[in-house]
């Protein structure tokens, strides 16, 4: 028994530490990102820590086995003549071979973090408390480099190179106003970094849930807003449909929610510092919504990877991950790899028809699990930021992110974490 004990203080300690280096996206220890290392660390704590990989759903190994299987067709089809040979870009950091195998990690990382979450359904609440914390540190730290920025303050060391292939010698935005990082390259990637911690506090919504939503605020990432607004509305219709206890406790949300945006609006309004006419949040906020809601998301600054999937067209196969990349690089000229910036296209584009149907069989399966036992407190800012990433996925994150990955496995360990208590109970 005090074995077991240990594998599992172990292996929340690792699921712990990659939360925190997962944090640090603009820091590299030489040429490796702090993120990779977040990334493999679960893999080998799951393997030497026996995690759980029985719990992982059958259709991630799916995808996972089908995205080698795309890759080995069009790896053939190129080598046979038959398709065009994939060039790097010149400002690329890896060798094609390299830069292939680094879109698998995600999946690595996701498989292993299921599996090791699984084994600690029973602290499964410790995991939440750490995961809020450290939010708030993030937040924290991220209106502090937004003050230093403008103040001549010391900023954190930026060591990895930024999102256009460039090194990062100066924080700079081409923007209404000067908008919060902190630790991450984008601060859009703060923003949906922090929705699984923010969205977790409103089980007792604190002086944390608002530093963090003056955080999200100041970054502003229109992804991340509509993302939470999507979350906490979907969330509470999902659960009101779902036989779960204390459904009346949904009821305080929009109460709750008010007063952090309330917030965080008057904390924009005392820090921004704006670059043109804007005074003020909404002002930014229609500037860029307006023509979406009008034209459709290719109005948005996202609209360029919808045009190149609209003119690639749509296979039953796919061209492979990193492929797809690549041909988006040709497609539009640049010189450093570019980003499709969507969870479902870059599946769709990269794995096919085939691939975006084994992906929403993974998504939809913690929405089918039976939650009969389970309070709305706990149940609805799980899963309110479950279906802001699934909002998110849309114009953010083309690969699994980390804080996906925790989110899952909370959603997953949801539907049997109490089963499992009332069972120890009874025998």
């Amino acid at each position: 028994m005090k074995t077991i004990f240990a594998y599992e203080d172990l292996l929340l300690l690792t699921v712990k530490v990659a939360a925190i280096l997962s944090a640090l996206d603009a820091i590299a220890l030489g040429p490796v990102p702090v993120t990779w290392i977040a990334a493999i660390l679960p893999f080998f704590a799951s393997v030497l820590l026996r995690a759980q990989f029985k719990s992982v759903p059958v259709s991630l190994f799916f995808l996972f086995s089908w995205a080698v299987v795309v890759q080995g067709l069009s790896a053939i089809c190129s080598s046979a003549g038959f398709c065009s040979e994939p060039h790097m870009p010149p400002l690329s950091t890896t060798p094609y071979p390299v830069f292939i195998a680094l879109r698998f990690l995600p999946f690595v990382m996701l498989i292993s973090m299921l599996a090791a979450i699984a084994k600690l359904r029973n602290r499964q609440r410790e995991l939440s408390d750490f995961v809020i914390r450290l939010g708030t540190w993030i937040a924290g730290l991220a209106l502090y480099v937004y003050i230093a920025q403008l103040s001549g303050l010391p900023d954190i060391p930026r060591t990895r190179l930024g999102t256009d292939g460039m090194e990062v010698t100066a924080v700079r935005f081409s923007y209404a106003f000067h908008r919060a990082l902190g630790t991450f390259r984008e601060p859009s990637g703060m923003a949906v970094w922090l929705m699984l911690p923010f969205l977790l506090s409103l089980r007792s919504a604190s002086w944390r849930t608002y530093l963090m939503g003056a955080a999200i605020v100041l970054s502003g990432s229109m992804t991340a807003f509509v993302a939470i607004s999507a979350g906490a509305a979907l969330s509470a219709v999902f659960l009101m449909t779902k036989t779960i206890r204390q459904k009346s406790w949904l009821f305080r949300l929009p109460i709750v929610a008010g007063f952090a945006v309330s917030f965080s609006v008057v904390a924009f309004d005392f820090l921004v510092k704006t670059n043109d006419d804007f005074s003020g949040l909404w002002g930014v906020i229609s500037d860029r919504l307006l023509p979406v809601f009008v034209g459709g998301i290719e109005e948005s600054n996202r609209g360029y990877v919808f045009e190149f999937a609209e003119e690639t067209g749509i296979s039953l196969f796919g061209y492979g991950l990193g492929n797809i990349n690549l041909l988006l690089t040709e497609w539009q000229g640049g010189i450093a790899v570019s980003g499709i910036l969507s969870l479902y296209l870059n599946i769709l584009l990269g794995l096919g028809a085939i691939g975006l149907a084994i992906l929403g069989v993974f998504l939809a399966r913690p929405l089918l699990q039976n939650l009969s036992t389970t309070t709305a407190r706990e149940a609805y800012p799980v899963y309110a930021a479950y279906f802001a990433w699934l909002t998110a996925f849309v114009i953010h994150s083309a690969e699994f992110p980390f804080m996906f990955s925790l989110t899952y496995g909370l959603v997953a360990a949801l539907g049997t974490a109490r089963q499992r208590d009332i069972g120890r109970r009874l025998s």
